[in-house]
């Protein structure tokens, strides 16, 4: 009779174990939904001593609570005239091309978070343009957010829906399109620039299915079980192959005797920098997401 007992404790103590877990974890998401109000704010360039000479590229730097994996637009304007708006993921920065902008002293940049009630921001202090800035390159746009649009307007990526899926394939194709050219074109390089080629074509489809998969994750499933920590260390394990890459990337740059390629690679190695600070983001933002499963075993440790 002992024995009988000591297992309806036991069923009841699950009981409300289970039952404050629930309450607990509703409750935490009922917050977050009342009380998180979504914000980007825009932390360089906001200084008027900031001057840009002809062909400069600038760094545009924003805080924001929205997730990573959330679309923005970015660009420059002076309200009369204004840079090709280019499309991205939240990272946080990005390296900015202009294009052609006449001078001026009241150019501010602008973010903004691609949503139905879109929320932005602008520089609080304008900058200056000094003379006609000339695009140096259009494989940064090209790159960084898919096709290029040839009217200078809104580079964007083929689609939004699935957030970096499909801007992370564009960059690293673009990356072996220009590993390809080297190959063709430079006898010193062209072996390590195969190598290379090779290493982030079988790199590229991993970490593509990896993402797609963590971004299709119900968020019902992730409530309860918490993220597919299994599938982020595929990430984690593609991360450090596109950092080898990188440092082999670094290398062949150098070797290669043509300017135009040589400035090709250095802009692909930038981009391949950006990218693995956003899926480090990426990983980090998912493993840190809330889940009554992970909440339930941290009680009993």
């Amino acid at each position: 009779m002992l024995y009988d007992v000591n297992i309806i404790n036991k069923i009841n103590y699950m009981k409300k174990i289970l039952f404050l877990s629930l309450f607990v974890g509703f409750f935490t998401l009922s917050f977050k939904a009342i009380a998180f109000t979504p914000f980007v704010e825009i932390t360089s360039p906001n200084n008027s001593n900031i001057a840009l000479d002809s062909g400069q590229k600038i760094e545009i730097r924003w805080d924001s609570n929205v997730a990573i994996n959330t679309m923005v637009d970015v660009y420059i304007s002076n309200g009369t005239n204004k840079g090709p708006v280019l499309r991205g993921t939240n990272s946080g920065n990005l390296i900015y091309n202009p294009g052609v902008l006449p001078a001026g002293s009241n150019y501010k940049a602008y973010v903004s978070i691609v949503s139905e009630s879109p929320i932005a921001d602008s520089s609080d202090v304008p900058f200056t343009i000094r003379g006609i800035i000339q695009n140096e390159t259009e494989n940064l746009n090209k790159n960084n957010y898919g096709e290029d649009n040839q009217n200078n307007n809104i580079v964007e990526d083929g689609n939004n829906n699935e957030g970096i899926t499909n801007s992370h394939r564009n960059n690293i194709e673009n990356v072996l399109k220009v590993l390809e050219k080297v190959a063709k074109t430079d006898k010193g390089a062209s072996e390590k620039a195969r190598e290379i080629t090779q290493e982030e074509n079988y790199s590229k489809d991993i970490m593509v299915e990896a993402i797609k998969k963590e971004e299709n994750r119900s968020n019902l499933k992730t409530f309860f079980l918490g993220s597919d920590y299994k599938n982020l260390g595929v990430i984690r394990n593609q991360i450090v192959r596109y950092n080898t890459s990188l440092d082999k990337l670094i290398k062949v740059s150098e070797e290669v005797q043509d300017l135009d390629l040589k400035n090709e690679l250095n802009t692909q190695s930038e981009i391949i920098k950006l990218e693995i600070t956003q899926l480090e983001n990426f990983v980090n933002e998912n493993e840190s997401k809330f889940s009554l499963l992970g909440w339930f075993v941290k009680m009993f440790r």
